[in-house]
């Protein structure tokens, strides 16, 4: 007896459908003069990822405890909170750190509101550690994030 005969065709087309898609996305994807998608960053220079959010870092003060001063910008067509979480702090020692909540809602964050499609905001995160080595900024938590070393 013979085995019955696969179709392989409707395969094919899928994965042809699939690699032309993607190819077409990357070679006609968001055009713009918006700042340079990168993985790595320095502070005072924007950066963004994947083009939600643009972070520039200002400044860092440490002491006993650390500030970063931050502007983020809204780079979608559509409000979105920036939050806190994006941020995760990494010391000499290579543990993360996360902001800490309770500071920044005493101090008045404004992180926590809608930010305007195209606005941006200057704000502060506080990190209860003495000294900071670089900051991971990610735009989704599924973002790869970029590190921006202080």
């Amino acid at each position: 007896m013979r085995a019955p005969r696969t179709r392989h065709w409707p395969w094919i087309a899928v994965v042809v459908v699939a690699v032309a898609g993607a190819g077409g996305s990357l070679a006609y994807g968001r055009g713009g003069d918006g700042p340079a998608k990168a993985d790595t960053g320095v502070a005072g220079r924007p950066v963004t990822r994947e083009g939600i959010f643009q972070y520039t870092v200002n400044a860092v003060d440490c002491t006993t405890t650390c500030t970063v001063r931050i502007t983020i910008k809204n780079l979608s067509d559509e409000p979105r909170k920036p939050g806190i979480a994006f941020a995760r702090a990494f010391d000499p020692d290579g543990a993360v750190h996360l902001a800490d909540a309770v500071a920044s809602v005493r101090r008045g964050t404004h992180l926590f509101e809608d930010l305007g499609p195209r606005s941006e905001v200057t704000d502060n995160l506080f990190y209860a550690m003495p000294e900071i080595r670089y900051l991971e900024l990610r735009e989704t938590s599924e973002s790869a994030g970029i590190t921006v070393t202080l």
